[in-house]
Protein backbone atom coordinates (compact mmCIF):
# COMPACT_ATOMS: atom_id res chain seq x y z
CA UNK A 1 0.00 0.00 0.00
CA UNK A 2 0.84 3.51 -0.46
CA UNK A 3 1.32 3.99 3.79
CA UNK A 4 3.81 1.13 3.33
CA UNK A 5 5.74 2.78 0.73
CA UNK A 6 6.01 5.63 2.43
CA UNK A 7 6.76 4.33 6.09
CA UNK A 8 9.47 2.37 4.08
CA UNK A 9 10.95 5.33 2.28
CA UNK A 10 11.43 7.07 6.05
CA UNK A 11 13.02 4.48 7.14
CA UNK A 12 15.63 3.82 4.44
CA UNK A 13 16.27 7.39 4.63
CA UNK A 14 16.74 7.38 8.78
CA UNK A 15 18.80 4.11 7.94
CA UNK A 16 20.80 6.53 5.26
CA UNK A 17 21.36 9.28 7.82
CA UNK A 18 22.48 7.31 10.94
CA UNK A 19 24.86 4.02 9.58
CA UNK A 20 25.66 5.86 5.89
CA UNK A 21 26.42 9.25 7.35
CA UNK A 22 26.79 9.30 10.69
CA UNK A 23 28.57 5.56 11.57
CA UNK A 24 30.81 5.49 8.88
CA UNK A 25 32.12 8.98 9.53
CA UNK A 26 32.42 8.66 13.03
CA UNK A 27 34.21 5.43 12.35
CA UNK A 28 36.92 7.26 9.86
CA UNK A 29 36.93 10.09 12.26
CA UNK A 30 37.92 7.77 15.41
CA UNK A 31 40.95 5.95 13.01
CA UNK A 32 42.04 9.45 11.47
CA UNK A 33 42.48 10.36 16.05
CA UNK A 34 44.72 7.60 16.38
CA UNK A 35 47.80 8.98 14.26
CA UNK A 36 47.46 12.51 16.00
CA UNK A 37 50.12 14.70 17.82
CA UNK A 38 48.45 17.44 18.00
CA UNK A 39 45.57 20.31 18.73
CA UNK A 40 45.73 21.93 15.40
CA UNK A 41 45.37 18.49 13.59
CA UNK A 42 42.47 17.28 15.82
CA UNK A 43 41.00 20.60 14.94
CA UNK A 44 41.76 19.69 11.72
CA UNK A 45 40.21 16.30 11.85
CA UNK A 46 37.41 17.63 13.57
CA UNK A 47 36.56 19.72 10.63
CA UNK A 48 37.07 17.60 8.35
CA UNK A 49 34.56 14.78 10.31
CA UNK A 50 31.50 18.43 10.23
CA UNK A 51 32.23 18.70 6.36
CA UNK A 52 31.69 14.76 5.67
CA UNK A 53 28.20 15.00 7.48
CA UNK A 54 26.79 17.74 6.33
CA UNK A 55 27.97 17.13 2.75
CA UNK A 56 26.32 13.29 3.03
CA UNK A 57 23.32 14.43 5.19
CA UNK A 58 22.42 16.23 1.92
CA UNK A 59 22.75 19.74 4.28
CA UNK A 60 25.07 22.00 2.44
CA UNK A 61 24.68 24.59 0.02
CA UNK A 62 24.59 22.20 -3.22
CA UNK A 63 22.47 19.76 -1.77
CA UNK A 64 19.39 22.43 -1.34
CA UNK A 65 17.51 21.71 -4.66
CA UNK A 66 17.20 17.66 -3.39
CA UNK A 67 16.94 19.05 0.32
CA UNK A 68 13.52 21.26 -0.61
CA UNK A 69 12.60 18.33 -2.70
CA UNK A 70 12.54 15.83 0.08
CA UNK A 71 10.82 18.43 2.31
CA UNK A 72 7.87 18.63 0.19
CA UNK A 73 7.93 14.73 -0.07
CA UNK A 74 7.50 15.03 3.14
CA UNK A 75 4.90 17.38 3.65
CA UNK A 76 2.94 15.59 0.93
CA UNK A 77 3.20 12.44 3.27
CA UNK A 78 1.97 14.47 6.58
CA UNK A 79 -0.67 15.57 4.95
CA UNK A 80 -1.76 12.10 3.65
CA UNK A 81 -1.56 10.62 7.27
CA UNK A 82 -3.79 13.46 8.09
CA UNK A 83 -6.36 13.23 5.72
CA UNK A 84 -5.89 9.35 5.90
CA UNK A 85 -6.72 9.46 10.11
Amino acid sequence: TLRNEMSHFCTNLQYYIVYEVLECSWVEFHKELEGLTNLDQLVQAHEKYLRQITEKALLEDRSQPLARQLSGLFEVMLRFRDFAL
